[in-house]
């Protein structure tokens, strides 16, 4: 940390020797490309890359909800929203 006071990039933990025993072993053809994401990722922190990752995962959804909303009629929401207020109503 005396190092490193602000911030821990890949490149910085790659050179631990007990983060690369934790990284498990990987076919040949998925090593070469996974260095080269490393390699284009290494400035980045865990955090920045965390952040990729939720900001990846959130287009991901938006994209197949919105693929999903698309191929909904009006009647069928129509049905699902009488239904599930129907549900309600009779509710305990």
């Amino acid at each position: 940390m005396a190092q490193h006071p602000e911030s821990i990039t890949v490149a910085d933990l790659e050179r631990l020797p007990a983060f690369t025993e934790y990284i498990p072993a990987r076919k040949s053809s998925s090593v070469t490309a996974s260095a080269a994401v490393v390699e284009a990722l290494g400035d980045q922190t865990p955090q920045d890359l965390i952040e990729l990752g939720i900001e990846a995962i959130e287009d991901d959804v938006k994209s197949k909800l919105l693929e999903r909303l698309r191929g909904v009629t009006f009647g069928a929401l129509w049905r699902h929203s009488v239904i599930a207020r129907w549900r309600i109503e009779l509710s305990p």
